[in-house]
């Protein structure tokens, strides 16, 4: 498997910055950058729940595999311009999708389902 390679077909997240549009797929690459940039996901979270918007650029850039100086520094502006508050739901459920292999952090896998479900049964 390739670094950039989608994990487990999952779509990607997409972030409009104004009239710029970005499409944040949750690789084995994107991972690596920004658990180097953050030193882990957690951290990562931590962050972005801080409406930091830097941090918030930076998820943005690895999402796209593109941070490059100029590219980062015009997502750090349409961050600000956009409202850096609007982006916290959006790149945690992206960085949690990362923290799980790359499923989509808001469906419970088939396992967590039954375990669910069989949560009201018991000695209760």
């Amino acid at each position: 498997m390739s670094i950039q390679t989608t994990l487990l077909g999952v779509a990607p997240t997409l972030v409009t910055l104004g009239e710029d549009s970005y499409n944040l797929r949750p690789t084995l690459g994107a991972a690596i950058a920004i658990n180097r940039a953050f030193g882990g996901l957690q951290p990562a979270l931590d962050r972005i729940v801080a409406v930091d918007i830097t941090a918030l650029a930076t998820v943005i850039a690895a999402g796209t595999s593109d941070v490059s100086e100029a590219s980062v520094k015009r997502i750090v502006e349409g961050v600000f311009v956009h409202g850096p508050g609007r982006l916290v739901a959006p790149l945690s459920n992206y960085v949690l999708t990362l923290a799980d292999a790359g499923r989509s952090a808001a469906k419970p896998s088939d396992g967590e389902a039954a375990d669910e479900e069989g949560a009201g049964s018991g000695n209760g």
